[in-house]
């Protein structure tokens, strides 16, 4: 199963297809985003252990970590915005 992602998180801004395994949830595919992208990239979305800091958007939706990605999706990586 092929996804596409589009990465603008500070000074990543990528578009790139992810292949995974048929019923790979969110949480897998951020898993394997940090792996092609290593430490930069986990510093900035988190990790699968103590919580991802991201948001992912599919079709206008947040999606959750466990929720289970379909084929030919696009997704989005969102940095949340803070302020005071």
């Amino acid at each position: 199963m092929k996804v596409k992602v589009k990465l603008r998180l500070l000074k990543i801004e990528d578009e790139l297809e992810v292949e995974l395994k048929e019923k790979s949830t969110v949480k897998d595919l951020l898993e394997k985003l940090t792996s092609i992208y290593g430490e930069k990239l986990g510093r900035l979305i988190g990790d699968s252990k103590n919580a991802f800091s991201v948001i992912v958007m599919s079709n206008g939706e947040i999606r959750k970590r466990n929720n289970q990605l379909k084929d030919k999706d696009e997704l989005f990586l969102i940095l949340p915005v803070s302020g005071g």
